[in-house]
């Protein structure tokens, strides 16, 4: 069922083509020969296939067992994608939901289309390198730091400058003065103390523009400011995404405009939870969120899913607010990073082929302040773990009355 659990069975170490027995490499040596079977090169293959009777008898028996679709532990029963104890289980609740998620399963079985696909990339790539970012909620730290963000000017040396967002002029801090009313200090003496009525000028680090400190304080977000002139990021810009996970796995499918290249699926699984200041509804809970998205394996597509793991780690990636889609509020949200969540369909149905989306995505990261000359700095240090899979136990056989 799942040809992708084999390796190829020509030289026994790549993965196959999907949907098939041998791998590029083979097939193409394959199909220049004298077209006897793949693997013991003498017998005749079967019609229409590369493989004789007994290679691929052979092969089909070197296929790790698929696991149970929703324990994801054991080993299903024979042609289906439950084991006896799920199974079971799965009887004597319902028949009329999902047995993974409760949802409207498809006609005339146990699983809905979304669990359904899960369950297939589950198994065809459990025995592939599987990357997990975690984002938990000590990470989630909103304590406002402006370490960095500004530095001090010398108001003496500005002239007829306004700050952009009050419009008042830097004025010098306040002189003491006699009855007279004359300076006590000296111009060469130090500047006096600010006293209440005076303002603090400051200057960003990356775009130079000045404000008063205390007009630019309101708009710092983490360990952000935006510059109100330029839009520029002064400092790490961060979000208020709620915690969650990332998974990045490795299918071996192509995507339409990237023939004969592997695909990257993204999972982002974001919980239910309670809204923070700065959602709309602080205090309230919000309803959690699983997405998909796709990239293809290409060295600028890797190069998208690298980025993404840094604004994932910053917060960027989703928000809480009103779906756009379905109008429902205190939602996670997609922010402002597009993402593929369909294979295939177009760009009207979110989806491949989309030959500039790399260029576009990779553009909206950086409008975030996740540039490409990011990938060399470690971001906010994420929770990584990166594990091979586990088979599956061997199968054990069901009970007689329940077969």
């Amino acid at each position: 069922m799942f040809c992708g659990f084999a390796t190829c069975a020509g030289c026994n170490t790549r993965q196959p083509n999907y949907g098939h027995d041998l791998c590029e490499i083979c097939f193409t040596a394959w199909s220049k020969g004298p077209k006897n079977c793949a693997k013991c090169g003498t017998a005749r293959p079967n019609p229409g296939y590369d493989l004789c009777e007994g290679c691929y008898v052979a092969w089909k028996a070197s296929f790790p067992s698929p696991c149970c679709s929703s324990c994801e532990v054991n080993h299903p029963n024979a042609g289906r994608d439950l084991c006896q104890e799920c199974f079971t289980k799965w009887v004597s609740e319902s028949r009329l939901s999902c047995s993974r998620c409760k949802g409207k399963p498809n006609k005339g079985r146990n699983l809905c289309e979304k669990c359904y696909r899960h369950w297939v990339n589950f198994n065809e790539t459990r025995y592939l390198r599987k990357t997990t970012i975690e984002l938990t909620s000590e990470m989630c730290d909103d304590t406002l730091d402006t370490t960095g963000l500004w530095k001090p000017v010398d108001v003496s040396k500005l002239t007829n400058d306004k700050c952009p967002v009050c419009l008042d002029e830097f004025s010098l801090p306040t002189q003491p003065m006699d009855a007279d009313s004359k300076p006590l200090l000296s111009a060469a003496a130090a500047p006096p103390p600010l006293d209440e009525t005076d303002q603090v000028v400051v200057q960003l680090s990356n775009c130079t523009h000045k404000f008063h400190q205390d007009c630019i304080i309101p708009v710092v977000r983490g360990r952000c400011v935006q510059c109100p002139v330029c839009l520029s990021c002064n400092g790490v810009m961060t979000g208020l995404q709620p915690p969650g996970t990332m998974d990045i796995i490795h299918v071996n499918a192509s995507l339409p405009g990237y023939p004969g290249t592997d695909t990257i699926v993204v999972t982002y699984i974001i919980p239910d939870g309670m809204q923070i200041p700065g959602h709309p509804s602080p205090g309230l809970p919000f309803s959690g969120t699983e997405r998909e998205a796709y990239f293809p394996a290409t060295a600028e597509g890797a190069r998208v899913v690298e980025l993404l793991k840094i604004a994932f780690t910053r917060r960027l990636i989703f928000s809480v607010g009103t779906s756009a889609t379905t109008g429902q509020s205190d939602c996670v949200i997609w922010n402002s990073i597009h993402h593929k969540t369909q294979p295939a369909g177009g760009a009207e149905q979110h989806g491949y082929p989309d030959p500039t989306y790399l260029s576009r995505v990779t553009e909206e990261l950086a409008a975030v302040g996740v540039t490409i000359k990011e990938l060399n700095i470690p971001a906010t240090p994420p929770t990584v773990t990166t594990t091979p899979s586990a088979p599956c136990p061997p199968p054990t056989a069901p009970p007689p009355d329940l077969l």
